[in-house]
């Protein structure tokens, strides 16, 4: 490899790692709007990697799904704000189907943690 090549393959490296550290962390969207992002992810978004951490049960199934929960939580906050804010039919059709199909997926997860509660209380 040529000097001037690994020169530029220096400076390209260092600029690829100098735009990850930016401020937000590289989980969030980048937008070219001033604001959308943070109406996106809201001031301290459900779906950020600290408010995600549950307390363990012991119990990998419930722990499992109590994890998954704000993650579905956090892809319907996301698509009611392109939906609010987006201008591409296709993107706002995408979103209003991704609200549907979280939204029943939660439904799906909370009732089963909400069966596997009362079984648990019945059998002690």
């Amino acid at each position: 490899m040529s000097l001037i090549k690994a020169r530029w393959l220096i400076l390209s490296v260092a600029m690829a790692l100098s735009a990850c550290s930016a401020e937000k962390p590289p989980y969030q969207f980048a937008s070219k709007e001033l604001g959308l992002t943070d109406a996106m992810h809201g001031a301290n978004p459900p779906h950020d990697k600290t408010s995600m951490v549950v307390p363990s049960t012991g119990d990998p199934d419930t722990d499992f799904l109590r994890g998954m929960i704000p993650y579905h939580e956090g892809a319907v906050e996301m698509a009611r704000a392109v939906i609010a804010n987006g201008t591409d039919p296709k993107i706002r059709a995408m979103a209003e189907e991704v609200i549907r199909t979280q939204q029943a997926e939660i439904k799906t997860m909370q009732t089963w943690l909400a069966e596997r509660q009362a079984s648990e209380k019945g059998s002690r």
